[in-house]
């Protein structure tokens, strides 16, 4: 009998879900040691979602979202595309230094 992997290849979404934090944190200039640690996690951590190795939890992105200093649909092109830019953004939390 042959033995199956448990382990799940990570999906399409959550490489494009980690491309976008990396861009928007670099966008930023915060390395991913000070995002883990305004996220509360892990640098590791923040490379594995960088990767798409694992998938960002609901609260996570919502925190990102806060530190990043971007609206919830930024993680999901593809539900606003042909709709106007909403007015109001998520407010800055944090900034690298000068």
């Amino acid at each position: 009998m042959q033995r199956v992997s448990k382990a799940t290849p990570s999906s399409e979404r959550d490489r494009q879900l980690g491309q976008l934090v990396r861009e928007r944190r670099k966008e930023r200039g915060l390395t991913q040691a000070a995002l883990a640690e305004h996220l509360g996690v892990s640098f590791q951590q923040i490379q594995k979602y960088e990767r798409g190795v694992n998938a960002l939890r609901v609260t996570h992105i919502d925190r990102l979202c806060r530190i990043l200093g971007v609206e919830p649909l930024y993680f999901f092109p593809e539900y606003t595309a042909g709709l106007p830019r909403p007015a109001a953004s998520y407010p800055e939390v944090c900034r690298a230094p000068s």
